[in-house]
């Protein structure tokens, strides 16, 4: 994350601003994992009128770093204060189709993070209604990307065992809160991946025995 020298006036602008933001709304399914996603219109929607009341632009640019292509989101205040935070572009083929679809995803996490938007269920108040029930955190996905990193990421295990570890994967993200990216990113020793697993596939079978 890199700053102007200060961002006072920037900082209290953004909490003005984010004091009217509304929780993007999940209205895009996920067909792998049967679930929904807020997409970039509804990341948009949740913060952009805020921002602008409260003096506050932001530019999303693509550019290569390092040899790498990035997506470099901005924060501007009115007072010339800003921030800036540099999200990799992660594309699964040397294609246009793929290079879009993650230049999106990235414009939604990373407009989404850098602002504060936060996601909602759409439950008709039920997660705030219900006793002794806490309102999970959602984070901004990916289905096509999702799909087929995970594809990529399973594709060291023999294939009679992917089925269910796909079974494994829907527990971890569903547990912990997470997107396949992020799964993906705690397991990057995929032998890691592979003993936790085994051993869960162990005892499941043990359970059904």
């Amino acid at each position: 994350m890199n700053q102007s020298e200060s961002i006072n006036d920037l900082a209290a602008a953004l909490a003005k601003a984010q004091g009217e933001f509304i929780p993007a709304l999940k209205d895009s399914s996920n067909p792998f994992f049967k679930s929904k996603y807020a997409n970039l219109c509804s990341i948009v929607k949740s913060c952009q009128e805020p921002l602008s009341k409260n003096g506050i632009s932001y530019t999303q640019v693509t550019l290569k770093q390092d040899g790498e292509w990035v997506l470099q989101t901005k924060l501007m205040h009115t007072s010339n204060q800003w921030v800036q935070s540099t999200t990799p572009i992660i594309t699964l083929k040397p294609d246009i189709q793929s290079f879009g679809s993650a230049v999106t995803y990235a414009r939604r996490y990373a407009l989404a993070a850098i602002a504060g938007v936060t996601t909602d269920e759409d439950d008709d108040g039920e997660a705030a209604t219900a006793p002794g029930r806490k309102q999970k955190e959602n984070v901004v996905t990916n289905p096509e990307m999702e799909a087929k990193q995970l594809e990529k990421f399973l594709s060291n295990l023999p294939e009679d065992d992917r089925s269910m570890a796909h079974q494994y994967i829907k527990k971890y993200i569903s547990h912990w809160k997470k997107n396949i990216f992020q799964m993906i990113e705690d397991y990057k020793d995929f032998e890691k991946f592979r003993v936790d697993f085994y051993k869960w596939k162990d005892k499941e079978q043990s359970k059904a025995a």
